[in-house]
């Protein structure tokens, strides 16, 4: 991930957008673990049904980072010259 973010960032931004990509990060790790321990709780198969959603969803994710990669971008949004 931090390969990413150096190719998507100027060179004197980079500590903040590490910085913000970690507090996020963090943020939504330990909103995700209180939500699968209320899930697990209230019932395991339900858990299951959410986990299964929830990967299905970033499928489309995935296939859109596949047709057009972060590598083909510079930093301010223009393509590259190739």
């Amino acid at each position: 991930m931090r390969a990413a973010i150096a190719d998507m960032v100027p060179v004197n931004r980079l500590g903040l957008a590490y910085g913000v990509l970690n507090t996020f990060y963090g943020f939504f790790w330990f909103g995700g673990s209180i939500l699968m321990g209320v899930l697990y709780d209230f019932s395991p198969g339900t858990l299951i049904v959410f986990s299964v959603v929830i990967q299905l969803a970033s499928v489309p994710m995935l296939i859109l980072a596949k047709i057009q990669p972060l590598s083909a971008r510079t930093a301010n949004g223009d393509k590259k010259l190739e």
